[in-house]
């Protein structure tokens, strides 16, 4: 089961820790939770100097990618996660600047990959693994009764192929000064009682404007596959688990996955598959339990709203480890810098 323990501290001598155990969560039937009334309520854009251009994004469309074969890839250069990590200031500021911020309370104000983060820790289940690679700080901020969720974002290397793979299956109509632009949608949706506005990066869209997400992945072959007829380990569930936490939060319904191997001697990456899946189909394949997924975000962001007052800044870590146990720590009024 799930324990999550909260540490604050009170003095300089003394702490607090609350736990909440999610593994009894009842699912009255009358309550059940689910994401609602979803709605873009801005677009915006983002280059890597931090300007940010209102109503504005890239136009990337999903291409006719199903006919390429072995497409060779280059690797993603070193950046941080966001060159602008006081993102959702910038956020609410550009709302309200073009009349766009919503008149309802705001319960919480994140970007889509810390709640992804989050509800990932929260169902992934799994004996013989450990969520190391998928733990992470995040600060949070009480203003206005608002609850500001921010990653504490590190200059980092992803080593990862997804910015080479997106300019082969995405249209090339883009100009100049849109090469470098992040496109974000701003969604405002409910989840239960609560209203949370998130901002969401687009990979790219499709044709009729549905959003769509890119994706790379390794091929790992078998052992003992024959080097004349290679086969290759399928897809784990837990990729499958984090894409759906990834779509169904960002309100998507599709992801194309490129899955690749490197060239020994040129030392890039050749995409050998090329796969499109459904949240329903990656929903089944993840054997995820929505109702439950759902409950226990909930009961987790009601819980934090419950401890951090007006004015009071924290630091959330989430650590997970084996026996389904997600350590959370929240410490109150520790010095939380946010730029």
């Amino acid at each position: 089961y799930i324990i999550i323990n909260i540490k604050y501290n009170l003095t300089e001598n003394m702490s607090t820790t609350f736990q909440l155990n999610l593994a009894n969560l009842s699912l009255d039937q009358d309550q059940i939770i689910r994401l609602k009334d979803a709605s873009v309520v801005g677009k915006y854009s983002l280059d890597n100097n931090s300007t940010i251009t209102f109503g504005h994004i890239p136009n990337v469309i999903l291409d006719d990618y199903k006919s390429l074969t072995d497409i060779e890839l280059e690797q993603d250069e070193k950046s941080t996660d966001d060159p602008n990590p006081r993102f959702i200031d910038d956020m609410v500021d550009i709302l309200q600047t073009n009349n766009a911020y919503p008149n309802d309370q705001i319960d919480f104000i994140s970007d889509k990959n810390t709640l992804k983060n989050i509800l990932f820790c929260l169902v992934f289940n799994s004996d013989d693994y450990v969520l190391k690679n998928h733990s992470f700080q995040a600060f949070v901020e009480n203003k206005n009764d608002s609850i500001y969720l921010r990653r504490d974002y590190t200059f980092h290397y992803h080593g990862d192929y997804g910015k080479s793979f997106e300019k082969y299956v995405t249209s090339s109509d883009r100009s100049i000064n849109d090469e470098k632009l992040k496109g974000y949608r701003v969604i405002k949706f409910k989840l239960g009682e609560y209203t949370l506005l998130t901002r969401n990066e687009i990979d790219c869209e499709s044709s009729n404007g549905d959003v769509i997400e890119l994706k790379t992945k390794k091929l790992k072959p078998k052992k003992n596959s024959r080097p004349s007829r290679i086969e290759y380990y399928p897809i784990q569930a837990d990729y499958y688990l984090k894409w759906w936490c990834q779509l169904v939060l960002g309100f998507g319904n599709r992801l194309v996955l490129g899955q690749f191997t490197i060239d020994d001697e040129s030392d890039c990456a050749i995409v050998k598959k090329l796969d499109e899946f459904s949240l329903s189909e990656i929903q089944t394949k993840s054997n995820v339990n929505p109702t439950r997924a759902f409950a226990k975000l909930h009961k987790v962001l009601k819980w934090i709203k419950s401890k951090v007052n007006p004015g009071q800044r924290a630091v959330i870590s989430f650590t997970g480890s084996r026996n389904d146990q997600i350590l959370l720590t929240l410490n109150l009024n520790q010095a939380a810098t946010f730029s």
